[in-house]
């Protein structure tokens, strides 16, 4: 079902656009999320274990917004 969707998107200017912003609005994030974990004085590896679950989970979502609105 997903290699059909894949197939039909096409890569043009407007993705670099989508790409800029969504790497932007992540990094944005994360950064905060971090330095409220840090501002709370939480140990290193909880820090570095909410980062990368909140990383992961957003390029899930990104994608599939992104899929869900390719197809409306």
């Amino acid at each position: 079902m997903l290699s059909h969707a894949f197939r039909r998107v096409r890569f043009g200017p407007e993705s670099i656009r989508e790409v800029v912003f969504g790497v932007e609005d992540g990094v944005v994030q994360n950064m905060v999320l971090i330095a409220g974990m840090v501002g709370a004085a939480l140990s290193d590896t909880i820090i570095l274990l909410a980062g990368s679950v909140n990383a992961i989970a957003g390029v899930v979502v990104d994608g599939d917004v992104s899929l869900l609105a390719g197809r409306a």
